[in-house]
């Protein structure tokens, strides 16, 4: 499937079942509404362009080219969070305390939207999956029904993602050591393909979501990282072009949230969201519409 003919089959979708766009603007109050005591502490959510850097694109396409389930949340700016602030003579030491509190909301709140999204990703997938393959409009049985039939499966996925992760963040930040004492000028340099490396996996990752939707009940979750992996190495390079395409979006939805940004902050915490998940919304249905192709099961999608 073409990278157009992908987009243009992801707007007819939307446009057939609008219904997918409100369950995720739900989602994405939903979600904002959960993270509002972090707000409240800051002055901005969102990085400016005296951010902009390639390490800070990379962190940021994970925000706007990444088409996660739920398509919610906030590309927040956690620096703006855990900086000590200096008081009157200039001693951080004053709001250490205030600064403590902050982290163990912020880690609280991480922790609750993390459980949340165990149950919504195959929710709103599944709702997905049902207007593309069935040409079922949304309907709350049917995400409540998603979620709950495949809550262990996507526990036990994000679990053993979750020790990828740290496994993997281990072997990169010894690599970085090692090679970081033999070139040490190109220390950001490797730090930015370990941003890279996180970027492609995401889109391997979000396959294996789609394989455990599309998957019977019986289907164990080695049986659907093993589609996965066959799948993705089947179409490496065809893939890559999705990808490509995808990065070449996030770049222009982060410019334009950049100048929203210089918003108030009462504005631009409610229209950077939403510019967000709209996006995110149509590049995942886009991906959906390309597993299919991939899946050799074009014909059986409705739109």
């Amino acid at each position: 499937m073409s990278i157009s003919k992908m987009f243009s089959k992801s707007y007819d979708t939307l446009r057939s079942y609008p219904g997918l766009i409100v369950f995720a603007l739900v989602l994405i109050i939903l979600l904002n509404i959960i993270q509002l005591p972090l707000f409240l502490n800051i002055d901005t959510f969102y990085p400016s362009f005296e951010d902009m850097s390639v390490e800070y694109l990379f962190e940021q396409f994970g925000y706007f080219a990444f088409p996660e389930s739920p398509p919610g949340g906030t590309p927040l700016n956690e620096g703006a969070f855990l900086e000590p602030q200096p008081g009157e003579e200039g001693d951080i030491t004053e709001n250490q305390t205030e600064t403590m509190a902050t982290a163990v909301i912020i880690l609280g709140t991480t922790i609750f939207i993390f459980i949340l999204s165990i149950f919504l990703a195959p929710a709103y997938l599944g709702i997905v999956r049902d207007a593309i393959s069935e040409g079922k409009s949304p309907q709350a049985s049917a995400f409540f029904a998603y979620g709950k039939k495949l809550f262990l499966k996507f526990l036990g996925f994000f679990l053993l993602l979750a020790v990828a992760i740290f496994l993997l963040s281990i072997l990169f930040g010894l690599i970085a050591v090692i090679l970081g004492g033999i070139f040490p000028a190109q220390v950001e340099f490797i730090g930015q393909l370990y941003h890279l490396f996180g970027f492609l996996l995401a889109f391997f990752l979000i396959f294996v979501e789609f394989e455990l939707v599309e998957g019977s009940s019986m289907d164990k979750l080695t049986d659907a990282i093993g589609r996965s992996i066959r799948k993705v190495s089947k179409n490496k390079l065809k893939i890559l072009t999705y990808v490509a395409s995808f990065v070449a979006i996030g770049v222009l939805t982060i410019l334009v949230g950049m100048v929203f940004n210089m918003l108030p902050m009462a504005i631009s915490m409610f229209v950077i969201p939403l510019l967000y998940g709209l996006v995110t919304t149509f590049l995942l249905v886009s991906l959906y519409h390309a597993f299919y192709s991939l899946s050799n099961k074009e014909g059986e999608e409705v739109y």
